[in-house]
C-alpha cells in the first residue's frame, strides 16, 4: 500500500490488496488535491486493514487505466506479449490512457468516447479511429468477461467504412528497382515480394535458413505481430535461388 504517481499522465493513484487478496487501485487527478486525497485514502486503507475490516472494492473504483494493465498483464502470463501486445500497449499510453485513463470505466458511455475520439483524432483517418475504438472495445469486453466492470460501453458500437488500401508501386516498377538497387537490397525486396513478408527485422530480416523444408519446397514464417507460425509455399524458381544462395555462403536468407 502506497502512493504512486503515473509517468504518462501524472496522475496519483494507490496501489492495495483487498480483503481476497486481490490487487487494487485507486486513481486520483494529478493536481496537489488529488495528492492529498491519494494520501488519504492510502491511510484510510492501512487502518482498515489494522482494524480487520473488510474493504469492499466496488466496480466503480476500476478505471480504465487499471483495467487496461490487467488486461496486459493477463496476455503476458499467457504468453503472448508480442509485437503487437507492445504496440497495443503504446498506442494505449500514448493517445487514450492520458485523457481517459482516470475515468471510471462504468462512468465511461459510447457517446463520451466517440466525443473525445472526434475532438482528438477528427483529422485521422477512419481506419486510425477504428484501431483506437477496436482497442477499446477489447479492453471493455475483458473487463465484463473477467468481473472488473459490469458493461462494455462500446457494445453496440461498429466500424466506420474504411477506404480500401491501393497501391501505389506497380509490379514493373517494382523490376524496375530491383534491377537498379543494390545487391543485397535486391535480394530482400525480391524475397519480401515473393514470400508476402513484412519488411524489417519483424520477419523479412529475421527469416533463417533452418525454417526452409526442402523437400516439401516450403518455408515456415514467425509472425512476431502474430506470435504465431505461417507455412509459405515457394515456387521453382525462388526454390532454386534459395539454393543457390545458400550454396554461396551468403548469410542474408532475407
Amino acid at each position: 500500500m502506497s502512493v504512486h504517481r503515473r509517468p504518462e499522465t501524472g496522475s496519483y493513484f494507490v496501489r492495495y490488496r483487498d480483503e481476497f487478496g486481490k490487487q487494487r487501485s485507486k486513481n486520483f487527478d494529478k493536481t496537489s488535491q488529488g495528492k492529498r486525497e491519494a494520501e488519504a485514502f492510502d491511510l484510510e486503507i492501512k487502518l482498515k486493514k489494522k482494524r480487520g475490516e473488510n474493504i469492499n472494492p466496488h466496480h466503480d473504483d476500476m478505471y480504465l487505466d487499471e483495467l487496461t494493465q490487467l488486461y496486459i498483464d493477463q496476455k503476458k502470463c499467457e504468453g503472448k506479449a508480442g509485437r503487437w501486445l507492445k504496440d497495443f500497449a503504446s498506442i494505449m499510453n500514448n493517445h487514450i490512457l492520458p485523457e481517459l485513463g482516470t475515468v471510471p470505466v462504468n462512468r465511461l458511455t459510447q457517446q463520451k468516447i466517440v466525443k473525445f475520439m472526434m475532438s482528438r483524432y477528427a483529422n485521422n483517418s477512419p481506419t486510425t479511429r477504428n484501431r483506437y475504438m477496436s482497442y477499446l472495445k477489447i479492453i471493455f469486453n475483458f473487463g465484463v468477461d473477467q468481473g472488473y466492470t459490469q458493461q462494455n460501453p462500446l457494445q453496440k458500437w461498429k466500424k466506420a467504412k474504411e477506404m480500401p488500401r491501393q497501391s501505389t508501386l506497380s509490379v514493373d516498377q517494382l523490376k524496375s528497382i530491383i534491377k537498379n538497387a543494390a545487391p543485397h537490397v535486391a535480394w530482400a525486396l525480391e524475397l519480401a515480394f515473393h514470400l508476402g513478408v513484412r519488411t524489417g527485422e519483424s520477419e523479412l530480416l529475421s527469416l533463417q535458413w533452418s525454417w526452409v523444408d526442402w523437400q516439401n519446397q516450403q518455408i515456415r514464417v514467425f509472425g512476431s505481430k502474430t506470435t504465431e507460425w505461417r507455412i509459405i509455399p515457394l515456387t521453382d524458381k525462388l526454390l532454386e535461388k534459395l539454393k543457390e544462395r545458400r550454396e554461396s555462403k551468403n548469410r542474408i536468407l532475407g
